[in-house]
């Protein structure tokens, strides 16, 4: 009996560090069958196994095509890779891969900096923009247990591209069109064109609200992954900004309630 799974209520991870190495699809993969040989009791030549068919691994991730899972798969393999293949299969005719760290060490690599997300936002839209909500989501939250209104915060695609496996080129683009095409999210720009905009959920942003204005040149801002701008005393002013949302940008004054 097929199992039907929820996929919204699903979250996946991948580790940071393999996916800088190897790639994001073969970090989530591999995040996988470590977790496969992990609870395997097939033990052969003292290695623990796991088998499995590429059809069988690649409906774990139905954000990726059946191609982009075996790409990752042979990455995993290869002579640098983070797996052995074998084949210990009873019949001959019978070619599903049989899989096992390479090393020792190999095996602790996927609890490393992992990086969540949420499996149907990368469905609708795709791994790097499921990351980059997901990430938006946690610190819009942390903000709100000290500030309840909390619902615009900045996010750096410099500092984003130091920490998660995407170049500020992704990042840019991902953050825009979350903005523009799929109107998940509306954001503010910076007046001072250097600042890092503000972004926040559409459905949870007011359209008329008043705004963060330039930050004042004296004052050390704290920089976690995303700038904090919820403790920062900011000088207001009469200019406008322009929050964008979807198709339909407002010109208005901006701060989160």
């Amino acid at each position: 009996m097929t199992q039907t799974i929820d996929i919204t209520k699903v979250t996946h991870c991948f580790s940071r560090n393999i996916a800088k190495e190897y790639g994001v699809n073969a970090a989530l993969v591999f995040g996988y069958i470590s977790h496969k040989i992990h609870t395997s009791k097939n033990i052969v030549n003292g290695k623990h196994w796991y088998y499995a068919t590429v059809d069988q691994i690649a409906q774990v991730y139905p954000y990726l095509k059946r191609t982009a899972v075996y790409e990752a798969l042979r990455s995993l393999t290869s002579d640098n890779g983070l797996l052995i293949a074998g084949c210990y299969n009873k019949k001959s005719y019978d070619r599903t891969t049989w899989y096992a760290f390479r090393t020792k060490e190999v095996a602790k690599l996927a609890e490393i900096s992992p990086i969540y997300f949420k499996v149907l936002d990368a469905v609708h839209y795709d791994v790097a923009k499921a990351v980059l909500l997901s990430n938006l989501r946690y610190w819009i939250d942390e903000n709100r247990k000290t500030n309840p209104g909390y619902n615009l915060h900045a996010m750096s695609p410099t500092q984003l591209a130091d920490m998660l496996p995407f170049s500020k080129a992704t990042i840019q683009r991902k953050l825009r069109e979350l903005v523009e095409v799929e109107g998940e999210l509306a954001s503010v720009a910076a007046l001072d064109g250097r600042d890092p905009a503000l972004y926040g959920f559409l459905e949870e942003v007011t359209v008329t609200v008043d705004c963060f204005l330039e930050r004042p040149k004296s004052a050390e801002m704290p920089i976690k992954l995303l700038n904090d701008y919820s403790k920062a005393e900011l000088p207001q002013s009469e200019s406008q900004n322009t929050i964008t949302g979807g198709s339909n940008p407002v010109s208005c004054s901006l701060r989160p309630e």
